[in-house]
């Protein structure tokens, strides 16, 4: 599986047909032949999330396999994911149309001023001010985040401790 890699901010407006411009950085980042020339947008809350078409369907391939009689909680898990889910493909300007339904769910509103930022493997679709709100937080608690990362992200694996032979 090819995971794809997104960081940076990209602040973005949406226009008034709803159009959003992926910036070319982003799409030049992508394989059509692999991840395709789309999105598979879902809601984490009220934060669209953006996923390359055929990662988005790897990644439901694993999490999800083929199953006769899903458990509910499964049940509940693929609805969640899918149903919600929209399907965005880019116009040949890099524009994907922001349905109805994005548009409601994340409560733009006539709020079109937006920061794009990326999270590793996915997109996030953030209201400019929220954004700035969340990173001005995240700089005032870089220290606690640093440590958190310092003591979980960073430790060697238990097989790296093993003298070398």
């Amino acid at each position: 599986m090819r995971i794809p890699f997104f960081f940076g901010e990209h602040e973005l407006t949406i226009d008034v047909k709803n159009r959003l411009l992926i910036p070319s950085q982003i799409r030049k980042s992508l394989n059509a032949e692999l991840d395709g020339t789309s999105f598979f947008v879902t809601l984490n809350g009220t934060i669209p999330w953006f996923y390359p078409r055929g990662y988005f369907k790897e990644l439901m391939d694993i999490q999800v396999g083929p199953n006769l009689s899903p458990s509910d909680s499964l049940q509940k898990f693929t609805h969640l994911k899918l149903s919600m889910a929209d399907e965005l493909e880019w116009d040949n300007q890099g524009r994907v149309l922001l349905t109805p339904s994005i548009m409601s769910r994340a409560q733009f509103g006539k709020d079109r001023d937006v920061t794009l930022i990326g999270s590793k493997d996915h997109l996030e679709l953030w209201k400019r001010d929220t954004w700035n709100e969340r990173r001005e937080l995240l700089i005032s608690e870089s220290p606690q985040i640093e440590e958190w990362g310092q003591k979980t992200l960073l430790q060697p694996s238990p097989a790296s401790n093993e003298p070398v032979k």
